[in-house]
Order: structure tokens, then C-alpha cells, then sequence
């Protein structure tokens, strides 16, 4: 017993606790604040690369967008998965067949989703190739409908 309390003590001691701790500047990037505008959902997006620090927000599409344009220009490269566009739930209480579209602007759901999209943001800035392109400069800093531009 004391040896399985001694390797657990020493692994934690080994092993960064957080994100933080193994790369700094990954920890900038950040997908928050999600707010309902003109019939969809607005995400905050934060971080910093070569040009200094940025902060826009961003509809669900536009990091679809994103993505879609990563896995076209860098084939054969991880590009992170982003959630799904709705999400399908079975409803327990009445028959196991019957599935349900969960409304996009559940809160459990925008919570669950800003959490996918950060973790997306935040795998795309373990490569600093992949932020410094110009595909996510066009989504972290342009303007107007990024989905088309991109």
C-alpha cells in the first residue's frame, strides 16, 4: 500500500498539473463569454500571436469554417475535430428509439460546446505554423462573414 502512495506521489510530482505548465503560451488562448445574438450564439475567442494579442467573437460556423480551410491546406496534419453543429440525445424516460434534437441554445449545451471549441483553439496553438497562417489570422482578426472570406 505505501507503494502505491509513493508513485502516486512521485507522479504527480513528475507530470505538469496543467496546460499552462507545459506550454504558456497556449494557456493565452481562450474560447468564453457565449452570448445569444440575432438567432445564434456568439462565442468570445482570445489569444496572442506574432502580431500581438486578439480577442473577436465568433459563431459556431466560422470555426467550422476554420477548420474545414486547415484540414484542406495542411492534408495529412492533425487539425483537432470540432463538436458536433446539434447535438442528438435519447430521451430516457419514454422510448429508447426516439431521439431528440437538443436545442442550440441550451445552456448545458452553448457550456459543453464553448469547452470543445477552446480545446479546439487550444490544440490549433500547440503549432505555431497553423496560427500563424493566414487562415486563422483571417479568423482571429478579420471582419465581416469570416466563413466566406476563409
Amino acid at each position: 500500500m505505501s507503494q502505491i502512495a509513493t508513485f502516486e506521489k512521485t507522479t504527480q510530482e513528475k507530470m505538469p498539473i496543467t496546460e499552462a505548465e507545459v506550454d504558456p503560451r497556449v494557456a493565452q488562448f481562450q474560447v468564453k463569454n457565449p452570448i445569444k445574438m440575432h438567432g445564434h450564439v456568439r462565442y468570445l475567442i482570445c489569444g496572442v500571436d506574432s502580431q500581438g494579442p486578439f480577442e473577436d467573437s465568433r459563431r459556431f460556423k466560422e470555426f467550422f469554417a476554420l477548420r474545414k480551410c486547415l484540414v484542406e491546406r495542411w492534408p495529412g496534419i492533425y487539425i483537432p475535430a470540432i463538436p458536433e453543429k446539434k447535438f442528438m440525445s435519447v430521451e430516457v424516460n419514454k422510448d429508447p428509439r426516439k431521439w431528440a434534437v437538443q436545442d442550440n441554445f441550451d445552456a448545458k449545451f452553448v457550456v459543453e460546446r464553448t469547452l470543445l471549441l477552446e480545446k479546439f483553439i487550444k490544440e490549433i496553438a500547440k503549432y505555431e505554423f497553423l496560427i500563424e497562417s493566414k487562415e486563422f489570422k483571417l479568423f482571429s482578426r478579420g471582419q465581416g462573414e469570416i466563413e466566406k472570406q476563409l
